[in-house]
């Protein structure tokens, strides 16, 4: 499909992979099958994830422990039976994320609609509209072994596809999808902290 109007002319970087936060790519990574995420109970790991109606976080509909930030959905499918297909949804998730080696890593997210990610508390990721599929970057520097708190917002509207995956590539670390390991079950004490995140 042609470009949104404001995409047009950024073609030649958009297939480098920008770095920029709000200049997204149109070759994504292929999809990258996703483990089973319908489990009730965390077990220590994964992310909390919360899963609303509408487009801006209207009605809460169930809560559950994800063992990653992520899925793809067909048109006529959703991540969960108690959200209706085709319907405008937002999923929140949270807890913390941990580098598995110390330096700068980029992070991307490639997504349809959008999606927003902060870590501790600095907006990393600023993608919230209504697109198809896309690819997002930007940076962030990890210290390994140190938890930062992790929070991701993401977007459906107007039905179609739903999808959100998240990659990174750093020191050693060739360009992966984020694994179940590097993320962590937050904890209740996180929550005002977490609460402090907000966009522009």
């Amino acid at each position: 499909p042609p470009l949104p109007q404001a995409a047009q002319g950024r073609t030649a970087k958009e297939q480098r992979n920008s770095h920029g936060i709000r200049d997204g790519s149109r070759t994504p990574l292929p999809v990258t099958p996703l483990p089973d995420s319908i489990t009730d109970l965390g077990d220590g790991s994964g992310l909390k994830g919360e899963y609303y109606t509408g487009r801006e976080f209207d009605h809460k509909v169930f809560t559950r422990a994800d063992k990653v930030a992520g899925f793809d959905c067909h048109p006529g499918e959703s991540p969960d039976p108690r959200l209706e297909p085709g319907s405008d949804y937002t999923v929140r998730w949270t807890g913390k994320i941990e580098a598995p080696t110390s330096g700068t890593y980029t992070l991307y997210v490639a997504v349809d609609d959008g999606a927003r990610v902060w870590i501790d508390h600095e907006l990393v990721l600023d993608a919230w509209i209504s697109q198809s599929a896309r690819e997002y970057s930007g940076t962030y520097t990890f210290q390994a072994g140190h938890q930062y708190d992790l929070k991701i917002d993401y977007l459906e509207v107007d039905g179609g596809s739903a999808s959100i995956r998240l990659y990174w590539e750093g020191p050693g670390v060739p360009k992966q999808f984020i694994p179940e390991s590097a993320y962590f079950y937050p904890l209740a004490a996180d929550a005002a902290s977490l609460a402090k995140d907000t966009a522009p």
